[in-house]
Parts: structure tokens; C-alpha cells; sequence
């Protein structure tokens, strides 16, 4: 399997485009992978501080990173252009932003807030180990309002190990510095939306021709199906029942249905012969 294949991309079309496009659909696989590996990373880190088993643990991760793998995929293949249109004008509709892209991009965003939370904690466990060890040494012990600010009863220091409170936490602890906590969220986001920006975005690779090889495979699938069907049906009409041949047609573009047939009737028939 190649890293094209492994990432959504079909090696039999992309054999037949140019070197710009084999190269830049190379990249963004790399680049998905790349995501891939650091979501593991992060999403380790992430669940590492209130997962204790470890078996349970790696299977967590190992899920997660998978089902990311996954929507990556979903995303770079569902980037469709309108096969009507192409079928009926042998060109390509230009790509545009529309809700149904807005809203599979939010998604993306639910994986950038875990593999950002994941890297902030990773960034800052040796802060958190040094506060942890100085609390235990006693060395806040004669400033009970930071004790406070922390949350620190009895010298029970099990606040520290939990994300909520380290979340919390943060702010106090970096100060004037706190900024730095928006850093992690805004290189994963950057990072994990920049394989769909180059594929949906860059003209050579969005409207290029990878994608009209594709849509043109597509169109002629969804035609020879949609005929295969009515053939299956006519046969079944003639060896079971004894009746003849027709064709049932609600659309002036089957099977693409666009432009629906109106009066008198939705329905047309057309003998077959």
C-alpha cells in the first residue's frame, strides 16, 4: 500500500495525471500522516494523566487516532465536485465553501481541542512536576494564598493530577505568560487543517486533473449503474411477469435528478423496444 492509497487518494488515477499533481497529492498525504503522528503523541499525553492502565490506555489512543485517520480520509474523498455538471459539460464546476464543507471542517476542530490540550499538558508537565515538588517541600507553606489559589487541603496534592484543575491551574502558574497557552491550539489547528486547505483551496489540486479524471470515473459509474438497474428490472418484468419493457423517468437528467419533469404528470414512460 502506498502512502497516497493509505490516505484516501486512488493510485490508478493519479498514475494517469501529470508530476504537479502525483507531487502535490503526495504531500498532503505525508502531511496527513505527519497529523496522524502527532494527534497519537498528543492524545497520549492527553488521557495519559487519568487513564492508569496502560492496555486500556494505548487502546484509547489507538482508537481515537484511528477514527481521526478516518474523518481525514472522509473529508479528502468527499471533496466531490457536481457530477451533473460534469456529466452533461465535460468541465468542472469550480469549488465553493458551502455549509455542508463549514460543517465538516468544525469537526476537525473537536480533534485540535484534544491534540491541543494534549500537547499544552506535555509542554508543561516539567512546570507542573517543579510547582508539584515545591508544594511538597514545603516551600508555598508560608503563603497560604497561593495554597488557596490551588486548592490545596491537608497537603493533598491529587488537584494536580487531573486535567480539569491543571487547566485551571495554568493561568496562575504561567503568569504574565499565560498567552502561551493559546500556542498548542493554534499550531494544531493550523497543522491538521492544512492537508484540506491545499485540496479544497489550491486551484492546481482542487479543480486539476485528478479531480477530472475522478469525476469523470464517477459519472460514468453512476450512468452504467443506473442502466445495469433498468435493464435487471425490464428482465424481471418480462421472465416473471410476461409484461413488456418500459421505463419510468421523473427527471430530464436521471440519475442525477436535477431538473425534475413537470406537468401533466411527474412521471413519464417510455417504452423500450
Amino acid at each position: 500500500m502506498s502512502i497516497t492509497s493509505f490516505t484516501g487518494f486512488d493510485d490508478n488515477i493519479l498514475r494517469r495525471c501529470d508530476k504537479t499533481q502525483r507531487t502535490g497529492h503526495r504531500m498532503i498525504a505525508w502531511m496527513l500522516c505527519l497529523n496522524i503522528g502527532i494527534f497519537y503523541s498528543c492524545t497520549l499525553h492527553f488521557f495519559n494523566i487519568s487513564v492508569y492502565h496502560p492496555a486500556l490506555l494505548y487502546f484509547i489512543v489507538f482508537f481515537m487516532s484511528y477514527i481521526f485517520l478516518a474523518y481525514s480520509r472522509m473529508i479528502l474523498a468527499t471533496h466531490d465536485h457536481d457530477l451533473a455538471y460534469y456529466h452533461s459539460r465535460k468541465e468542472l464546476l469550480p469549488f465553493k465553501t458551502d455549509f455542508s464543507t463549514f460543517l465538516r471542517m468544525s469537526v476537525i476542530f473537536i480533534f485540535v481541542l484534544i491534540a491541543g490540550t494534549g500537547l499544552l499538558l506535555w509542554t508543561t508537565e516539567a512546570l507542573f512536576f517543579d510547582v508539584t515538588e515545591r508544594l511538597k517541600s514545603g516551600f508555598y507553606d508560608h503563603q497560604p494564598e497561593i495554597l488557596t489559589e490551588f486548592r490545596i487541603i491537608n497537603r493533598d496534592f491529587d488537584s494536580l493530577d487531573n486535567i480539569s484543575d491543571r487547566l485551571r491551574l495554568l493561568p496562575l502558574i504561567l503568569g504574565p505568560r499565560k498567552w502561551i497557552i493559546f500556542l498548542p491550539f493554534l499550531f494544531t489547528s493550523i497543522i491538521f487543517l492544512m492537508p484540506f486547505y491545499m485540496k479544497m483551496y489550491l486551484r492546481e489540486l482542487s479543480d486539476g486533473e485528478y479531480e477530472r479524471l475522478e469525476s469523470e470515473i464517477e459519472s460514468e459509474i453512476a450512468v452504467s449503474q443506473y442502466e445495469l438497474s433498468w435493464n435487471i428490472v425490464n428482465e424481471i418484468r418480462k421472465e416473471k411477469f410476461g409484461l413488456q419493457a418500459i421505463r419510468y423517468e421523473s427527471f430530464y437528467d436521471p440519475p442525477f435528478n436535477n431538473r425534475r419533469r413537470f406537468p401533466p404528470l411527474d412521471i413519464v414512460l417510455k417504452k423500450e423496444h
